[in-house]
Order: structure tokens, then sequence, then C-alpha cells
């Protein structure tokens, strides 16, 4: 995939590897991990609320059993690439399985 810009922003919750965000932003993405900000004690309710805030997707999981950082970025890299992308996805959130996406308002 190639270096992208875009206006996407991602707020990664404790669930993600620091390593996730690096490859976001290595895709040319706005990426921060709740981990890098070491802020892992937040609740989900207080990452959606600073992801709103910070005018962020924020993902709250990808839900697979292969959690291993190189699988879940090969997961997100295929959301990166598919049609849900083209969106408005705003201030929304973003829930990613292998075998579909959720966006929550």
């Amino acid at each position: 995939m190639k270096k992208t810009t875009t206006s996407l922003k991602f707020l990664l919750d404790a669930n993600f590897s620091p390593i996730t965000a690096v490859f976001l932003r290595n895709l040319g993405f706005d990426a921060t991990s709740i981990l890098e900000q070491k802020l892992h004690y937040l609740s989900d309710e207080e990452v959606v609320k600073k992801a709103k805030k910070e005018g962020k997707i924020g993902i709250i999981r990808v839900r697979t059993k292969n959690q291993t950082p190189e699988h879940v970025n090969e997961i997100l890299k295929k959301f990166l690439e598919s049609s849900k992308l083209k969106a408005d996805f705003g201030k929304q959130l973003v829930v990613i399985k292998e075998t579909e996406i959720r966006i929550l308002g």
C-alpha cells in the first residue's frame, strides 16, 4: 500500500500495540496510541471522549483470534484499502472484525 495523505486520524486503544501506530504513521496517517501516551488506564468511554475531542476515529477493537501486531496491521491495511474508507467517518468509532466492519456514531 502506498503512503497516503488523508485527514483521517486514529486513536488506538490499549489493546493495540504501539507497533500498529507506527505502521499507520508510516502509511501517512495521523495515528496515536493510548499506550504511547501512557493512558492505558482510561475506560472505553474515556477513550471515546478523547477520540471525539481530538477529531479522531477511535478504533476500539480489531476482533481476531490472532492478535499479533503483524496480523492486526494486515487487517487494518485491508480496511484502509476498502470502499468503507471513502465514507465520512468524522468522529465516529470503528470496530473491525475479520469478516465485518461496524461504524458507530
